[in-house]
């Protein structure tokens, strides 16, 4: 028996049969902890998710305050650009925009955008000039949020709408760009329609041009719509026309996207920019021409924007009006502008301007000679001919350039024998002395070109002087 405890206790004692046991503990110890951490996993997501929500009824509400407070600021706005408008119309060519003269309009400039005008490209451009810490580009009329960002600067460009410049506490000088109505519109639907990160893409791809024309307040004057500063989002009237036409005589400058160099030049001297390079953006690329739009679709555009073809006609006698004030050299600065321009388009289409060197010849004094064409080799005879000069009251015979390779006849001397000179009287003699200058024939050679001189012959019946 005792031997049997003896196996026993040293059983037990041996580390064997301690092995199950720490394996079954660990497992229970790793459920509780797996057990736990789920349900601290769960109430950390629902804390999470609670806390979500409430930021997130917190930023809507905070959303609808600012868009309630915009909408309360936009009617004020319009409200005041009414009364403005009511109390100018007392007298108002005293805040018309002096167009006889040139000056430099004041600071800050603010370019209201039309869609579809060129503007964007002009956007680039102010910001080259002005630079970004002056300057700032909206895609929309800015909020109450961001306005005092807005009136720091010395230039701001976008689309916002008339009324700007009563956030600002200094005067503005109000800048825009027409297009004709047609054109603007049809660019503006293909634009949606190629851009798909527009927001008027998808209002537009559901849609034929037809139907965008007829649902898309864009395609309704929007032009006068965006210079009157009223009713942003309905479809302008006689009012809204009437403002937009007051407005647009009170801008220091209106631009022409269809003569969009010309008003490059002109903002050099109305808005002092001095850099006149720019790159073209925003350019669609889908849109037919306008030729290809059908005349009925032609003249619907024309009848919805009837307020836009008054306003844009307006806008092409003022531009008329700065052109006719802007400095001589305002001419050659369009020029240069156009040559610099046809020459980097032509050269990404792949294509040069580059005019061929066909060898010309001189053959009649009609022809105009020009630095290209001057010959670079000169040949000279090797015996120049006695020189003779004399006056005569008879007519000169003509000199002539001729395309001849052949040098004409020339008398030579030897330079040993020098050739008495002969002052004769009228007394003599001879009822009528002639008195030939013969020149060397002077030929200029060149792989093109030979001009020529003939001999030049010059009578008098007085006075012989013979030079050798």
């Amino acid at each position: 028996m005792m031997k049997n405890l003896r196996k026993t206790s040293s059983s037990r004692s041996h580390p064997g049969w301690r092995i199950p046991w720490v394996i079954m503990t660990m497992g229970v110890l790793l459920c509780l902890y797996v057990i736990t951490a789920t349900h601290l996993s769960s109430a950390i997501k629902e804390t999470k998710y609670d806390e979500f929500q409430r930021k997130l009824a917190k930023n809507l509400a905070e959303e609808e305050f600012i868009k309630t407070e915009n909408n309360r600021e936009k009617k004020r706005i319009e409200t005041r650009v009414q009364k403005e408008y009511e109390f100018q119309q007392q007298n108002p060519e005293e805040f018309y925009w002096d167009r006889s003269n040139l000056t430099i309009a004041p600071k800050p400039h603010l370019f209201l955008h039309v869609p579809k005008t060129g503007g964007s490209t002009l956007g680039q451009f102010f910001k080259r000039n002005e630079g970004s810490k002056k300057f700032v580009h909206v895609w929309s009329h800015p909020s109450l949020q961001s306005m005092d960002k807005v009136t720091s600067k010395d230039t701001v460009f976008g689309h916002f709408r008339y009324g700007l410049h009563f956030y600002f506490n200094r005067s503005c000088s109000y800048l825009t760009m027409l297009r004709d109505p047609v054109d603007r519109v049809v660019s503006h639907y293909y634009y949606h329609l190629q851009n798909r990160k527009d927001p008027g893409h998808a209002f537009a791809k559901n849609r034929t041009f037809e139907q965008w024309i007829n649902d898309s307040p864009a395609a309704h004057n929007e032009q006068t719509r965006m210079l009157s500063g009223i009713k942003s989002h309905d479809f302008p009237d006689q009012n809204d026309l009437d403002i937009a036409v007051h407005h647009m005589k009170t801008f220091v400058y209106v631009g022409l996207s269809e003569k969009f160099h010309e008003s490059l030049v002109m903002l050099k001297y109305i808005a002092g920019t001095n850099i006149l390079r720019y790159r073209s953006i925003n350019k669609g690329t889908k849109r037919p021409p306008k030729a290809e739009v059908s005349p009925e679709i032609i003249q619907k555009i024309r009848e919805m924007n009837w307020a836009d073809e008054i306003l844009y006609k307006l806008g092409k006698e003022i531009f008329e009006q700065q052109r006719n004030i802007m400095p001589a050299e305002f001419a050659s600065e369009v020029v240069e502008l156009d040559k610099l321009y046809a020459k980097r388009n032509s050269t990404k289409s792949g294509t040069t301007n580059a005019t061929s060197t066909t060898p010309s010849t001189l053959s009649t004094p009609s022809t105009p000679t020009t630095l290209s064409t001057l010959p670079r080799t000169f040949t000279k005879p090797s015996e120049p001919s006695p020189r003779t000069i004399s006056t005569s009251p008879s007519k000169l015979s003509p000199t002539t350039i001729s395309s001849s390779s052949e040098p004409s006849p020339t008398t030579s001397k030897s330079p040993s024998e020098p050739a008495p000179t002969t002052i004769s009287s009228p007394s003599e003699e001879s009822s009528t002395t002639t008195t030939t200058i013969s020149l060397p024939t002077t030929t200029i050679s060149s792989p093109t070109t030979t001009i020529s001189l003939p001999t030049t012959t010059i009578s008098s019946p007085t006075t012989t002087i013979s030079l050798p």
